[in-house]
C-alpha cells in the first residue's frame, strides 16, 4: 500500500487563493444607493409667542401640477413644536416619482388638539423648473375659531 503523500494539502493550496480573493473583496463593497431623497426647509412665524409643546407641525411635499384637481402628497413629516421657531424639517420622498414637467410645492401647517393654528398661505415651489430642494416658509396665524 502506497504511503499517503499529502493530497489533502494540494486541495488546501488551491482553496487558499480563492479565500484570500474573497477576503480582499469583502471590504470593497459599495452601499446600495438610497431610494429616498429629502426636501429640507424651515418654517417660522412673525408673532412673538411660544406654541404649546404639544402643538404639531406637518410639512408636506405635494405635486400641484393640475390646477383643477387636488394635490398629490409625495412625502410628509410631523413633529412637535417643543422649541422656539424656526422649525427645521426634512421631508423624505421617492425621487422616481418626480417628473421634470410637473410642479411641486411644500406646504406647512401647525395644529393643536386637532385645530388649525397656522398655515403657509403662499406657493413655495421645490425640485423642478429651477426651484431648489429647500423651502423657507412664513406661516400665518389663523383667527381663533368661535365655539
Amino acid at each position: 500500500m502506497p504511503a499517503y503523500t499529502g493530497g489533502m494539502n494540494r486541495h488546501f493550496a488551491q482553496i487558499i487563493p480563492v479565500l484570500l480573493l474573497l477576503a480582499a473583496c469583502a471590504g470593497t463593497e459599495k452601499p446600495m444607493p438610497a431610494t429616498q431623497a429629502v426636501v429640507t426647509g424651515t418654517a417660522t412665524y412673525r408673532e412673538r409667542l411660544m406654541l404649546p409643546p404639544e402643538a404639531e407641525l406637518t410639512a408636506t411635499l405635494e405635486d400641484v401640477s393640475l390646477a383643477d384637481a387636488p394635490s398629490v402628497t409625495l412625502g410628509e413629516v410631523r413633529m412637535k413644536t417643543d422649541h422656539a421657531p424656526p422649525y427645521a424639517f426634512s421631508i423624505p420622498y421617492d425621487p422616481a416619482e418626480i417628473q421634470a414637467q410637473n410642479v411641486y410645492a411644500v406646504r406647512v401647517q401647525i395644529t393643536l388638539d386637532g385645530k388649525l393654528l397656522m398655515v403657509s398661505d403662499t406657493h413655495t415651489p421645490v425640485l423642478t423648473r429651477g426651484a431648489p430642494d429647500r423651502a423657507e416658509l412664513l406661516l400665518k396665524m389663523l383667527p381663533p375659531s368661535q365655539p
